[in-house]
C-alpha cells in the first residue's frame, strides 16, 4: 500500500511540474497550424487583421509574449485561452 501511495505521489509531482503551454492558432496568411504549442514565455494568442478585409485572408495569428501594436489599417486581438485567436 505504501509503494502505491509513493507511485501516485511521484506521478502527481511529474504531472504538475511538466508545465502548461498555451495552444494558439498559427497562420501566416496562407498556412495554418491549428495545434500550435506556444513557447515558454509566450502567454497570449494574437490575431492581426486588416480592417478592410472581410474574408479573414489577411489574418496573421500566433503566440506572443506581448500584444502587437496595430498599424492604422489593422485590428488586433490578444487573449490567453487555448485557441481563442480564431477570429476577431
Amino acid at each position: 500500500m505504501k509503494s502505491l501511495l509513493l507511485v501516485l505521489v511521484v506521478v502527481g509531482f511529474v504531472y504538475l511540474t511538466s508545465g502548461y503551454t498555451l495552444l494558439c492558432r498559427k497562420c501566416n496568411r496562407t498556412v495554418c497550424d491549428l495545434n500550435a504549442n506556444c513557447a515558454a514565455g509566450e502567454n497570449q494568442c494574437y490575431i492581426v487583421q486588416n480592417k478592410n478585409d472581410t474574408t479573414g485572408r489577411s489574418a496573421i495569428q500566433g503566440c506572443t509574449a506581448t500584444c502587437p501594436t496595430p498599424k492604422s489599417y489593422q485590428k488586433v486581438k490578444c487573449c490567453s485561452i487555448d485557441y481563442c485567436n480564431s477570429s476577431i
